[in-house]
C-alpha cells in the first residue's frame, strides 16, 4: 500500500501527498511526522494534496479514527499552524470539506482548491501576513510548470 508522502524540503511550507487509500496506521505515522516537523519550526503552512484521494469517500471508520488521531496532536499543530490549503479536484468534496472547516472550532484558516497553484497562493498570502518567506519551488517543479 502506498504511503502519504510528506515533503518538508520547502519548510515552512509542508506538502503532504495522499495516496488513493489509507489505513489508520498511515494516519498515525502521518501525524507523528507532523508533530516531529512542528517541533522543529515555529510556524508552518500545510499544503495537503488530495489529487489521488477523495477524503469524503474514505470509510467512516477511517475518518473517525483520523479525527481521534488529529485530536491527540491538536495542541502542537495549533501552536505552529499558519494555514492549511488542500488540493481537492472533486467539486462536491471541496464543498463538503469547506462546510466541515466552518464547523471545526479553534483551528487555523483552511481553504480547498482545485489546483496546486491556487492552494499555494492561499498559503503564500497567509505566510506573508505572518512575515514568513514563501519558498521557491524546486527547479524540477518550475521546469514542469513551463
Amino acid at each position: 500500500m502506498a504511503q502519504i508522502v510528506v515533503d518538508d524540503s520547502r519548510a515552512p511550507l509542508i506538502r503532504a501527498s495522499f495516496p488513493e487509500s489509507l489505513t489508520l496506521d498511515d494516519y498515525e505515522v502521518l501525524f507523528e511526522r507532523y508533530a516531529e516537523i512542528s517541533r522543529q519550526h515555529a510556524r508552518l503552512a500545510w499544503l495537503i494534496d488530495f489529487t489521488r484521494c477523495n477524503p469524503v469517500t474514505m470509510p467512516a471508520a477511517i475518518r473517525q479514527g483520523a479525527a481521534k488521531i488529529f485530536e491527540r496532536h491538536r495542541a502542537i499543530l495549533t501552536r505552529v499552524s499558519v494555514c492549511e490549503s488542500r488540493i481537492v479536484q472533486q467539486p462536491l468534496a471541496r464543498g463538503i470539506l469547506t462546510a466541515f472547516d466552518w464547523l471545526t472550532p479553534n483551528k487555523w484558516p483552511c481553504g480547498n482548491f482545485s489546483s496546486g497553484s491556487e492552494a499555494e497562493e492561499f498559503c503564500r498570502q497567509y505566510m506573508a501576513r505572518e512575515g514568513l518567506r514563501f519558498p521557491a519551488a524546486p527547479p524540477a517543479a518550475r521546469a514542469a510548470a513551463r
